[in-house]
Formats: C-alpha cells, structure tokens, sequence
C-alpha cells in the first residue's frame, strides 16, 4: 500500500535503483503511476507492503518498504526486481547495474562508470571532498542525512 515517502518510518528499508540516463518529464509522469500501483499492489505473504517511492534528479528511483509492518524478503523482493526489469524494458534504461557513480562539480550532476573513477580521481576532476550521491543507503533516515556524501566517504573511494 502506498504511503507518503515523508511519512514513511526512518527505520524504513530503502532501495536505490541509479539509471543509466535521465528521465523525461512525460516519461517521469508515466512512471509515477506505475510505480504507485505497484507500491499499492505490493505484498509479501499476501500482507500489503507499506511502501513508497521517490524519482530524485530524474535519475534515481527509490524504493521504501515499512519492514515494521510487513517483512519484505524472497519472494516480495523478487516481486520489487521483477518491477524494475519491466521499467527496464519498457524506458530503455538500465536500473540495476551498479557501476555507476555520480558526482558534482560545482553544482552540475556528473556520471561515470566505476572503471573511470580512477582516472577522474588521478585529473583531479573527482576529489576527496566532491559531492557524490550515496546509492548505498539503507534506510529513510540514512537517506534523509547521507544521500549526498563527499567522495572520500563513499563505497567509490576504495577503487582509488
């Protein structure tokens, strides 16, 4: 069942789903729905999953789930990747490859694969203390106070 994402619990657990190119603004209100219907049609052991979602930046989707209320695991879960997959397929878009970071300089969004990031790093175009998104959160209140992180701080760091 769809709940508000700033009513969601702080102890909520969160998925981060980066894609590979930006949405449009018509693809981002076609996506809205679906993703709401599918947060309202979300169950696990035929129990409704309190969940929510947000699009950041028309390149990120998150994904809430109220694990207080409903255990999200197995095959819930594998209901969740099913979703995205079919996001896949039907925006062109890559959701669940995880090499990618992105990061800012000044305030304009970079992106690049994590084989680059060491080369950025070497130029001096990614530093210690850049800006970069945390896709790693786990929970709402982490998001809520690390979605943005310096470089140094992130899992990116350790490939330099």
């Amino acid at each position: 069942m769809f709940i508000d994402f700033n009513k969601m619990p702080l102890d909520s657990r969160i998925w981060v789903f980066h894609s590979n190119k930006s949405f449009s603004e018509n693809q981002i209100v076609k996506m809205n729905k679906l993703i709401h219907s599918f947060c309202n049609e979300w169950t696990s052991h035929q129990n409704n999953v309190l969940s929510s979602f947000l699009l950041v930046e028309n390149l990120f989707l998150v994904i809430s789930a109220n694990q207080s209320a409903t255990s999200v695991s197995g095959c819930s879960i594998d209901k969740l990747f099913h979703f995205i997959s079919m996001l896949e397929n039907k925006y062109e878009c890559e959701l669940t490859k995880r090499t990618l970071l992105t990061f800012y300089i000044d305030d304009k969004r970079c992106c690049c694969e994590k084989n680059e990031i060491k080369k950025l790093y070497k130029q001096k175009i990614i530093k210690n203390e850049s800006k970069v998104v945390n896709t790693m959160v786990q929970t709402v209140e982490e998001f809520n106070k690390r979605w943005h992180i310096s470089f140094k701080e992130s899992w990116a760091y350790k490939l330099v």
